[in-house]
């Protein structure tokens, strides 16, 4: 079999998986909201902020800081409670201090850093490794439902997903700098730029994590599920030792001579 014949087989099976596309649409909607954010960031700290470069650099910093704090405190959360409503929760959360960030003035440091702070951290609490579990997790659904596991093209996909979320993020800003009006390096935008700006802070996340929120509903591997799946697949795999193990007779052995 040729190998294009093969992939485009592969492709046909892990489409079956509902799982699997559900999940790299989470993965999309999921990921967006950091990378147009991230890339709108030193916009707003620039001409919304009016900030120097010294809290510019400072500010950034801060991200990426809460990106790694959320990263590091999502394991004992999933430890204790079920991961897929915690994502669920989680990306609600993160809605709603997104469209909070729409109202505060970009003068108040206060109010504009704890939301910041918070945002980051809950981000990759369920951004990182929750979500490359769930990943894992519709490996283990495939093998389970299908028979067949396709570990290499399911990721794949995901991480297509991730790098298109990366592109669309990228075009957008780009975009609506350029139909608003943004000039570079001027001190002062007008009007228009600067409501964009606000809007790709702040709007456009929250719209990916309701989507997101309202999407997971339809994740059917929670926890509990998940246990299920690797119980039946360790008993599978344990039939599957027991069908292939050698048959042993009953005829003697010769013995060396002497």
């Amino acid at each position: 079999m040729k190998a294009n014949d093969s992939l485009w087989r592969d492709l046909k099976d892990i489409a079956k998986n509902d799982q699997w596309v559900l999940m790299i649409s989470i993965t999309f909607l999921n990921v967006f909201p950091a990378f147009i954010r991230g890339a709108v960031t030193i916009y707003y700290a620039s001409y919304v902020m009016h900030a120097s470069v010294g809290f510019i650099t400072f500010f950034l910093a801060l991200g990426v800081s809460c990106n790694m704090l959320g990263s590091a405190i999502a394991k004992p959360l999933t430890d204790r409670f079920d991961k897929i409503k915690l994502f669920r929760i989680i990306n609600i959360i993160l809605g709603i201090l997104s469209f909070a960030l729409w109202f505060v003035d970009p003068a108040s440091l206060t109010p504009l850093l704890t939301l910041f702070i918070i945002i980051n951290i809950l981000h990759l609490i369920q951004s990182g490794p929750i979500l490359w579990a769930m990943m894992s997790d519709v490996d283990d659904y495939g093998d389970w439902k299908f028979g067949k596991r396709l570990t290499g093209i399911s990721f794949a996909g995901n991480l297509f997903m991730l790098k298109m979320g990366l592109a669309v993020a990228g075009a957008i800003v780009a975009w609506i700098l350029s139909y608003t009006g943004y000039i570079a390096n001027k001190p002062q935008q007008n009007p228009q730029t600067i409501q964009g700006i606000i809007m790709m802070f702040s709007l456009l996340p929250m719209v990916s994590y309701f989507i997101s929120a309202f999407m997971v509903r339809y994740f059917k591997l929670n926890n509990a599920f998940i246990e299920k799946i690797k119980v039946d697949l360790a008993k599978r795999e344990l039939e599957n030792g027991q069908n292939k193990a050698p048959e042993f007779t009953d005829t003697p052995t010769r013995q060396p001579a002497h």
